[in-house]
């Protein structure tokens, strides 16, 4: 690899896995929305009946690409948290 920054790499629809010792959402994957001058914005799923998306912040240093997500946000999200629109990035 060259001599490109983490930070470089981040982009959105990217996957992260957070590290296990951040807290309660260590180990979880969150799905990058935005890129910030310290890390990611980005959501994670919550599974269930009382689940939805969890919406929060990594630095670079807590969360490490673990690839793309398949099924990413184009369009932003509502009011709720809602996916407006959706695409298939692997077909």
């Amino acid at each position: 690899m060259t001599n490109t920054k983490v930070e470089e790499l981040w982009k959105v629809g990217d996957v992260l896995q957070i590290k296990p010792d951040h807290g309660m959402f260590g180990g979880c994957f969150l799905i990058v929305t935005e890129r910030l001058s310290s890390g990611a914005q980005g959501f994670i799923n919550v599974p269930g009946e009382s689940g939805g998306s969890a919406f929060l912040r990594v630095a670079f240093k807590d969360a490490e690409r673990i690839g793309k997500a398949a099924w990413s946000p184009e369009k932003g999200y509502g009011a709720g948290g809602e996916v407006n629109e959706i695409s298939n990035r692997g077909s």
